[in-house]
């Protein structure tokens, strides 16, 4: 009973209850008759003041439900919740967890599944290039530090393909910013590591190229 009068107020958006209950010893993660937690309930209807008082309670935030073993993240990607899904995604959703019954998806993918050009998809897909931008720049800094030729030559230069001419060229990784490169290269001067200094210089030069064209 606590458990339903949990998921009812979280999915009704009534925080000050959310917050009584829980104080009242109300399981966070209890689950009402449908098998859903009152983190999934207010995913699902967009209450973000809910998700935080649940997420402050101690609710798991990537536990699922169901056949299709859904989460709170799921839910709100495919209710269209766009500042639900991002509140938990910033909590730190699992968001490459699948769910769905018949084809297994990702949060993403699923907000996808309503037209690329769904809100909650393109938020949550600018939230998620970004911090793949972010942690591949962390990669290269760390590799510059240690003088890795080999992994910034893998970062760096995505492959190569032949011309007709039977030379070989390279193709430039265009996801890494002109700051991140810099920033590799000043690290690897620092640990004078100038085994590794022409590879980053030239990419310096190809990103100033990239970002005047």
């Amino acid at each position: 009973a606590v458990a339903e009068a949990l998921g009812a107020a979280a999915a009704a958006g009534m925080s000050d209850s959310v917050r009584l209950l829980l104080q009242c010893g109300a399981p966070a993660d209890g689950r009402s008759r449908n098998g859903a937690t009152a983190l999934m309930e207010a995913a699902a209807h967009g209450h973000v003041g809910c998700i935080s008082r649940l997420l402050a309670g101690n609710a798991d935030i990537n536990v699922t439900a169901g056949a299709g073993c859904l989460s709170a993240f799921h839910a709100a990607c495919l209710g269209g919740q766009r500042d639900a899904a991002l509140e938990l995604l910033h909590a730190r959703a699992d968001a490459t967890a699948r769910g769905g019954e018949h084809i297994a998806m990702t949060g993403l993918e699923m907000a996808k599944s309503r037209g690329s050009d769904d809100p909650t998809a393109v938020a949550v897909g600018k939230v998620l290039r970004r911090w793949s931008r972010e942690e591949e720049s962390a990669q290269l800094l760390h590799a510059a530090e240690l003088g890795d030729l080999p992994t910034l030559e893998k970062m760096l230069w995505t492959g190569a393909w032949r011309t007709l001419e039977g030379g070989l060229h390279q193709l430039r990784n265009t996801h890494l910013s002109h700051k991140a490169i810099c920033g590799a290269y000043l690290a690897a001067a620092r640990q004078c590591h100038s085994h590794c200094l022409p590879l980053l210089l030239s990419s310096v030069g190809k990103s100033i190229e990239h970002r005047q064209s």
